[in-house]
């Protein structure tokens, strides 16, 4: 029983918590969530207080992901390989279609 509950857990943390797409129309971000338990968010534009990027830990960190603020309550993507700053680029593409 142990070992299905952590297995269960590890599907929901792997996957539940992090967005695998994100798509921005004129007045909601749509979040989609991958998995067993896919799921799709829709955060309204209006709501989005900040749009950051990260490293996996470490200055030598090969990994980034996105998070897309909302008040009191923050979206991480999924990490994603950053080649030559490719979070800092979303990041930027992301800001500037939120000021269209």
């Amino acid at each position: 029983m142990a070992f299905f509950i952590g297995v269960l857990w590890y599907a929901y943390a792997s996957s539940y918590e992090q967005f695998v797409s994100l798509t921005l129309d004129s007045f909601d971000f749509h979040l989609l969530y991958a998995g067993p338990f896919h799921r799709e968010v829709t955060v309204p534009r209006r709501t989005v207080t900040a749009i950051r990027f990260g490293g996996g830990g470490g200055r030598a960190s090969s990994t980034c992901r996105i998070s897309i603020e909302v008040q009191s309550q923050k979206y991480f993507s999924a990490w994603i390989p950053d080649r030559s700053n490719d979070c800092r680029r979303i990041r930027d593409e992301i800001q500037s279609e939120l000021k269209r």
